[in-house]
């Protein structure tokens, strides 16, 4: 074991000079998943040998699609297409663009050199994609292995071994670095994402036994699934139950606040449709179940703390062992939610590097169409809205209340009033949250894919230690 913390990231390399000069605490290359990466590499090397071909091809397939979506500029609806001709457009314009890469792939394919690699590839790639309609149509992970069994080990095994974003790497004095370069996942459920990295670190600890310590690289992890992040959360605790997010359900209480207990709660809680925040209230005794409602109409909302049952066996967890989190600025969304989790359940876990970009979509207060562009609704009771959300739902709590309050205040000045646009109380709202945090992760947005709808983003991350001394590449750990 080592002595200390300085020693294992001095042992790790973490701070090592890259040969280049570059920091080594700086972010990585671009590292999408493995099977895109392939795709990235043959690319590269092809263009070297062909002057720029397959570059070309993807620019007359761009080139393509772009004059279609031309075509369809004049079905527009203030600047934006109907869905129907969205969908219309993209399954004509993805027409083109595949008969134009296909013609180039078939050119490929004929080459010696490059030809069986991506042969292999889009074969890969094409059953993969075969697994998965069976695997979501099946409604689950579980439910497929039933059904399937050998199908089920076959989707495994292309996930970990060409879909897969994550790499373990062998470290001297017997440690683990983990690299993943994206939490995503194909499967409606997120499971496939969990399972292969439960089977890469049971394989690994089966073949090599625990590592010494574990350098959790997340330096180029830009989000996507939060429940891949969960499957990865729960080896880096002892708790078998522990809490992962607070949840705030704000739609319901608001259309119900004015009814009295237990009209209004049961009312609410119907609505909200929510099994987890039902079997919780239904375990309260009715004191509690009064104060639970009174409480969530005054705060707008119903605050539930989500918690999460461990999946993994405790002989496979890391725990008890020394643990450092990469991160860097373009570390975001389900990436930062781990980064975060992990350093506040793990005692022995350490946050070293850039602070993370603090972006992507982890919201916590999703405002509906019908709820944001109601005439019935003032801007200024949207603007309250966006102010209940961050105080509800906002990981660190005191900011949060800090940004209600100047979000509020807003409104008490005048600042926010009810002759202001949606777009007007979006830039107020945002200013006054960034204000309040002073911090630039901090989003106040329209959703484009739900017009109408505010978003509020997720925050960053901030490192514990990242001081590096310049001359040795020696840690000093503040």
């Amino acid at each position: 074991m080592f002595k200390s913390f300085e020693e294992f990231i001095f042992e790790s390399h973490i701070f090592e000079a890259e040969k280049k000069k570059k920091s080594a605490i700086s972010p990585e290359l671009d590292m999408p998943q493995r099977h895109d990466w392939i795709e990235k590499i043959m690319k590269r090397e092809y263009d070297k040998e062909n002057n720029g071909a397959w570059t070309k091809a993807e620019e007359a397939a761009d080139k393509k699609w772009k004059e279609i979506e031309a075509k369809y500029d004049k079905f527009k609806v203030d600047d934006k297409l109907p869905k129907d001709k969205r969908e219309e457009m993209e399954a004509e314009a993805g027409k083109a663009y595949d008969t134009e890469m296909n013609s180039f792939y078939d050119k490929v394919k004929k080459d010696p050199k490059y030809g069986p690699e991506l042969e292999d590839y889009q074969k890969k790639n094409k059953r993969f994609y075969e697994l998965l309609e069976k695997l979501n149509k099946a409604g689950g992970l579980e439910k497929f292995k039933k059904e399937n069994p050998a199908e089920h080990d076959e989707i495994l095994d292309l996930q970990v071994n060409h879909m897969n974003a994550v790499t373990f790497t062998q470290k001297p004095g017997g440690m683990l670095q983990i690299t993943t370069q994206t939490m995503e996942t194909d499967d409606e459920k997120g499971e496939l994402g969990q399972a292969a990295f439960r089977k890469m670190m049971t394989d690994y600890i089966d073949k090599n036994g625990k590592p010494k310590g574990v350098i959790m690289d997340l330096r180029a992890n830009t989000g996507g699934s939060q429940e891949t992040a969960k499957g990865i959360i729960d080896y880096f605790t002892d708790e078998d139950d522990y809490p992962i997010e607070k949840q705030s359900f704000t739609s319901s209480v608001r259309k119900f606040r004015d009814l009295p207990y237990p009209e209004g709660l049961d009312k609410a809680l119907k609505e909200t449709n929510f099994p987890q925040l039902f079997d919780h209230v239904k375990g309260m005794s009715e004191e509690e179940k009064k104060k639970y409602w009174e409480s969530s109409r005054k705060s707008g909302g119903f605050e539930y703390e989500n918690r999460r049952k461990n999946q993994v066996d405790p002989k496979y967890r890391l725990t008890g062992i020394p643990t450092v989190i990469q991160s860097s600025v373009r570390t975001f969304s389900a990436g930062e939610f781990a980064t975060d989790t992990i350093k506040n359940l793990n005692p022995n876990a350490i946050h070293i590097g850039h602070n993370t970009g603090g972006g992507g979509n982890m919201t916590f207060g999703t405002f509906t169409d019908e709820e944001m562009d109601n005439k019935d609704l003032s801007s200024t009771e949207k603007a309250k809205l966006v102010a209940t959300s961050f105080k509800n739902g906002y990981v660190d709590e005191e900011i949060g209340e800090k940004i209600y309050d100047s979000i509020m205040k807003k409104i008490k000045d005048g600042s926010i009033n009810d002759k202001m646009t949606l777009a007007e109380v979006i830039k107020i709202t945002h200013k006054a949250a960034f204000d309040a945090s002073g911090d630039g992760h901090v989003k106040v947005e329209e959703n484009p894919s739900m017009p109408g709808c505010i978003i509020s983003g997720v925050p960053q991350v901030k490192s514990d230690r990242v001081v590096v001394d310049p001359k040795t590449r020696k840690p000093i750990l503040s």
